[in-house]
């Protein structure tokens, strides 16, 4: 169990960040005191959190009550850094949005001049004009609750239970789990198996480092990459292996990775990372390792450069379209097999297509739930056909977003046009799969009469949570969010410390074509009203600088309007990462001076953009017509073609990015969960009928579904 007596305040926050972000709630120790200090007290604190845009329950206020002084006020600090209001927001102009609009375009031209003469340090006098009080129907707030211990590590349970990755914050989550607990309390909720291998090595890295072996005794390490990646992650490097790391191992480690090593070691694993084996080799010191003969025998190989693999005779045979060696060797690899399907039946006539069919039905039940998802989503539109599709509408089939893996966090678009398969082939590819996934989950527990929200079909299940920003909120990318009937004001915010980053944003027709754009060469509109805060070039320590864009929506008229994006790009100086860089949206009511300019409460979303090589962020894409939020949080290009990195120079880039993502072709939740309804339970129309219920806020739980669905 953890003892928040005997670690320091830096670890009980850490827990206290986790619970409050996955869970909306406190995790403290139940206590209920109720003398009439205290409620004074519980009155004060309760005002604080409400201006962070945050409530608490009495059992969370009443237990928190009962802390130190130190843990209440770095729980309300907590709330400041998830909605950006621990930052100092002081645009050019103060008083906007009335400011700039009141102001002819030639004042606002001559302050820029004057701005940017002096190198972004003259500002306009400080005359901040006193501001309506917000109306509180402007204002939804957050409930926080209290957890217990149980509920609080079912999370660590269910990030453990993952199937694909997860977010770089929830990493960190596990290794505070595994810092804090004691073994006993942890293995209570330690999963039968760890089916995501980063996950997996990122466990066993940890327990390593943290001296609680005893964790791993149920668990192995069962291929030679898996020993790699523990090596990594425990070196500091990127996991996914997608970059090259320096390893620096303890003697300890060495010892133990090697004793693994000598277990699992093949030749295929070792030169399908050979450089990184090169060094890896090199740093445990293998050779002070008799004992461990084929670890050394095939470290020899590879100094020698004779490592010969059996994906080298697969490649060759591709060339050659050897159809016998590419079926004796393909399918030895469920996984592999899977992800050459397509090539291979685009390469090969119909009556050999349909051997490679009746190999993978063979093989099917060794390949995982998420690379069949991967597969169904693919198929089920390689013919450009929509009949399998959910949510329809798809714009274009020949336009593909690829996610890298690792850190890197930015797309690629391909456009090209496969070759077409039989239709009947690609329809029993789909059955087949659909057949396997009812099947699998058969085996698991009834679920009785089963609703689902049909707002779940615009959301993509989480496959690529790795590269997502940490933010106030954090969801897969294309999924769409309702924006609220009663907010006309989109009001976009950017904060940054160091020197010039540019909030821009883009409106565009149905067709993705560029009709206008809010940025700091424009920073009103012409026929809807939108309006910039004043462009601001240099964002010195400690306060920094920030920028706003405000649009009434009602006021586009314009029908050939249909998306506005949430552009962010570095104009000068290194990455974001580098620059503190948070950015994100809120709603008002109406295009006036009312509340602060930035007001914690109306924060709808807020991110931190951590990426350490891009200089710009498409964060979101906003649809007027449905009246929805596209979540995107992508890194595009930064192209300075016209005058410098800004939305001009790069518009076919985000017309690109847009266009890609805005119909995502990935399985949806709501397909998920039917699924599950068919093979678990009945599916009903009327939510109070139901046993089980997957509300609209499975879209903000993704290491549940990742854990339990998929």
């Amino acid at each position: 169990m953890i003892d928040f007596f005997e670690n320091p305040i830096q670890n009980i926050l850490d827990h206290q960040k986790i619970a409050i972000r996955k869970k909306q709630a406190l995790f403290l120790t139940k206590q209920d005191k109720k003398h009439e200090e205290i409620k004074t007290v519980g009155v004060r604190l309760q005002m604080e959190a409400m201006q962070l845009g945050f409530v608490f329950t009495n059992e969370a206020l009443n237990s928190l009550l009962n802390e130190t002084t130190v843990l209440k006020k770095e729980i309300l600090n907590l709330f400041s850094q998830l909605t950006g209001a621990n930052n100092i927001y002081r645009p050019f102009y103060e008083n906007f949005p009335s400011e700039v609009l009141d102001q002819d375009d030639s004042v606002l031209y001559f302050n820029a001049i004057l701005h940017y003469l002096s190198q972004g340090i003259w500002r306009l006098p400080y005359l901040k004009k006193n501001r309506v009080d917000l109306p509180l129907k402007d204002i939804e707030y957050k409930i926080i609750d209290l957890i217990n211990v149980n509920d609080y590590l079912v999370l660590f349970e269910n990030l453990l239970s993952s199937v694909s990755s997860i977010s770089k914050d929830d990493m960190k989550s596990l290794e505070f789990f595994i810092r804090d607990f004691d073994s006993e309390t942890l293995k209570k909720f330690l999963p039968k198996q760890i089916v995501f291998k980063e996950i997996l090595c990122s466990f066993f890295g940890l327990c390593l480092l943290y001296e609680k072996n005893d964790l791993l005794e149920n668990f192995e390490l069962k291929t030679s990459t898996d020993i790699l990646r523990v090596a990594t992650f425990i070196s500091g490097g990127d996991i996914s292996l997608t970059t090259n790391t320096k390893f620096k191992l303890k003697r300890k480690v060495r010892k133990y990775l090697i004793n693994n090593l000598e277990k699992v070691i093949i030749i295929e694993d070792i030169k399908r990372h050979e450089k990184k084996w090169k060094r890896l080799f090199h740093c445990l010191h293998i050779g002070e390792y008799k004992n461990a003969k084929k670890c050394n025998q095939i470290a020899d190989l590879l100094r020698n450069e004779k490592l010969r693999t059996n994906n080298y005779i697969i490649e060759q045979a591709l060339l050659e379209l050897d159809f016998e060696k590419l079926m004796e060797f393909v399918p030895q690899n469920s996984g592999e097999f899977a992800r050459r399907l397509d090539h291979l039946l685009r390469v090969f006539d119909e009556n050999k297509a349909n051997k490679i069919l009746e190999t993978f039905n063979n093989k099917i039940s060794k390949i995982s739930s998420k690379v069949l998802y991967q597969l169904l989503a693919h198929f089920r539109v390689r013919n450009n056909n929509q009949e399998n599709i959910m949510h329809k509408e798809l714009l274009d089939f020949r336009t593909r977003v690829i996610m890298p893996k690792g850190d890197v966090g930015k797309v690629k678009i391909l456009k090209s046009k496969l070759p077409a398969i039989s239709q009947i082939i690609v329809n029993n590819i789909i059955n087949v799969i659909k057949q396997e996934l009812l099947n699998r989950y058969k085996d698991l527990g009834n679920l009785g009469k089963v609703w689902i929200s049909p707002s779940l079909k615009n959301a993509p299940i989480p496959l690529q949570m790795r590269s997502s920003s940490e933010g106030l909120k954090v969801i897969q990318r294309g999924t769409r969010l309702p924006i609220k009937k009663d907010k006309n004001i989109l009001r976009f915010f950017v904060h940054w410390i160091g020197f010039d980053i540019d909030l821009s944003a883009c409106f565009l027709t149905k067709d993705f074509l560029l009709y206008s754009q809010i940025a700091y060469f424009n920073l009103k509109g012409n026929d809807y009203k939108a309006v910039h805060s004043g462009d601001i070039t240099y964002a010195p320590a400690p306060n920094g600088a920030c920028e706003f864009i405000d649009i009434d929506l009602s006021s586009i008229k314009d029908k050939k309007i249909r998306y506005i994006t949430l552009d962010v790009r570095v104009y000068s100086g290194p990455s974001f990462k580098y620059q503190n860089a948070n950015v994100g949206w809120m709603f008002r009511d109406k295009l006036a001076d009312e509340g602060e300019i930035f007001d914690a409460r109306t924060v709808n979303q807020r991110i931190s953009i951590t990426n350490e090589s891009q200089k710009t962020c498409l964060v979101a894409a906003f649809d007027i017509l449905k009246n929805e939020i596209i979540w995107l949080d992508l890194k595009g290009s930064s192209s300075c073609l016209v005058s410098g990195n800004n939305v001009l120079s790069n518009v076919t880039n985000i017309r690109e990015l847009l266009k890609s993502t805005v119909d995502f072709k990935e399985i949806s939740l709501y397909e998920l969960f039917y699924f599950h309804a068919n093979a678990r339970g009945e599916l009903v129309e009327n939510k109070e009928d139901a046993n089980t219920v997957f509300d609209e806020d499975m879209i903000f739980k993704y290491e549940e579904v990742l854990a339990k669905y998929i």
